[in-house]
């Protein structure tokens, strides 16, 4: 009698297997590997988008420093000085030209600010 009970001990000690000889807990590994290596990949595509503000703010803040970063060294920074000079080459500026500017200058200090709220 103790026998068996000794065995049912035995048999639900041992993991569970498929039948290519991986454990459950080694599959979960797997497709959690898997899984993080598509984010991943896809990383470079939110970024380019700007949808990578989609992603979570407490998993991810580095990933989203990094699109702030990029946004605006790559967007918003170069398009305020291209309307400067753009503005510069005309006597005076016209209201529509003053709101742009005005209006980029704000997107500017918004996008500093919902960077600096998402990742610290």
């Amino acid at each position: 009698m103790s026998g068996t009970v000794e065995q049912k001990v035995a048999d639900d000690d041992d993991p569970d297997y498929d039948e290519k000889g991986k454990s459950q807990s080694s599959r979960g590994e797997a497709a959690v590997a898997q899984h993080g290596r598509r984010l991943y990949t896809s990383m470079h595509i939110l970024l380019y988008t700007g949808f990578y503000r989609i992603l979570p703010a407490r998993d991810f803040a580095y990933e989203l420093a990094i699109g702030y970063t990029l946004e605006c060294l790559t967007s918003i920074i170069p398009m305020f000085f291209c309307q400067i000079f753009n503005n510069s080459e005309t006597e005076e500026l016209t209201p529509l030209q003053s709101i742009a500017l005005l209006v980029k200058f704000l997107v500017a200090v918004f996008i500093v600010l919902e960077a600096i709220i998402l990742c610290a």
